[in-house]
């Protein structure tokens, strides 16, 4: 006997082709996988890139979970900490210049300690 799809030889009587999964008999039906992938949504919302800059690690954290499995939402959550960490360094730098543009070193000894 051979296979109706892959035409590879069988045994007689194989409900299922052994090589290709295609079923033999006149009633038998293609097996079912044991499971099925669920679909998931990624809509990459603003949101996420908002909760990413007001908790950075949060975004931090997402990003590293959902790169995979939902790259688009990781992108704006990791996007949100990006900026907010880029915008912490940003006015540390200006806040420092600023103090000692005013010559008041004693403040920034002591920020600095």
């Amino acid at each position: 006997m051979y296979c109706r799809r892959c035409g590879k030889q069988i045994d007689d009587g194989t409900a299922y082709c052994p090589y290709c999964g295609e079923p033999q008999g006149a009633g038998a039906a293609r097996p079912q996988p044991q499971y099925q992938q669920q679909a998931v949504y990624d809509s990459g919302s603003f949101g996420w890139a908002i909760l990413g800059f007001l908790i950075p690690l949060a975004g931090l954290i997402l990003w590293l979970a959902w790169i995979d499995v939902k790259p688009k939402s990781a992108k704006m959550a990791g996007i949100g900490a990006l900026v907010s960490v880029i915008l912490s360094v940003v006015f540390t730098v200006l806040a420092i210049a600023l103090v000692i543009a005013m010559g008041d070193f004693e403040t920034v000894e002591s920020f600095l300690i």
